[in-house]
């Protein structure tokens, strides 16, 4: 069993609306904007990302659905694509917690 070391606060965003591109959200959805000016880097093909979907500028914040950078290589259905990515995060999250 594995004890939770510390206090972990973050932001998960999953986005299920359709492929869109980052760069031309405007104002859409006030998360995106607030993403935009807490430093999320984005270009054409989503906000940067790390392999655990998290935000490259903007740690414990996790975008696993269509506005990640590279979220769909293998051109899986949408909704798999989504969920492994989801998993990925999930992961990351768990091994911060408790420090595996």
């Amino acid at each position: 069993i594995y004890k939770v070391q510390k206090e972990y606060f973050c932001d998960l965003v999953v986005n299920v609306s359709g492929p869109l591109s980052a760069l031309k959200l405007k104002n859409e959805w006030p998360v995106i904007d607030s993403i935009k000016k807490n430093n999320g880097k984005v270009i054409d093909g989503g906000f940067i990302v790390s392999d655990n979907f998290e935000l490259t500028n903007n740690k414990n914040t996790y975008i696993p659905g269509y506005l990640a950078n590279g979220f769909n290589p293998a051109r899986k259905t949408i909704i798999k694509a989504i969920l492994e990515n989801s998993h990925k995060t999930g992961k990351s999250i768990a091994r911060t917690l408790y420090n595996i």
